[in-house]
């Protein structure tokens, strides 16, 4: 019998990026534990929240910034083109996507994620969530 190949059976899946996804309601820890993992266990943090304001703000000018919802196609074009450079474990904090079906088929481009944790917050987040 062969010897288990734990590579070739990630390229069987066809997964290309060894990487993680932090999802969760607003105020719920995603960047807190996004940045921990990053710390401490030394994942390569992809914050889609700076990526998208990096496009944004490349969309404007200084004197006109741009307003406006910033196209998602152009935020997975830039989480891709820095996913690729990217050495090592990655560990995505949140998704830009709002419909599971996007989500997924953004995460396609990577392969299957080695995991996925889905944050809540408590009834004091949820409070704090409405003022905001």
């Amino acid at each position: 019998m062969s010897e288990w190949d734990f590579s070739m059976f990630n390229e069987k899946l066809g997964n290309k990026t060894d990487y993680g996804v932090i999802m969760g309601r607003t105020l719920a820890g995603k960047s807190t534990l996004a940045k921990y993992m990053a710390e401490k266990l030394d994942y390569t943090l992809i914050d889609m929240k700076a990526i998208k304001e990096e496009v944004k703000k490349s969309m404007g000018t200084e004197e006109e910034p741009f307003e406006g919802e910033v196209p998602l196609d152009k935020v997975e074009q830039a989480t891709c083109a820095i996913v690729s450079k990217a050495k090592g474990k990655l560990i995505f904090d949140g998704l830009i996507q709002t419909e599971g079906e996007a989500q997924v088929k953004f995460l396609e481009n990577f392969g299957l994620p080695n995991f996925v944790l889905s944050l809540t917050a408590g009834a004091k987040e949820e409070e704090e969530e409405k003022e905001i």
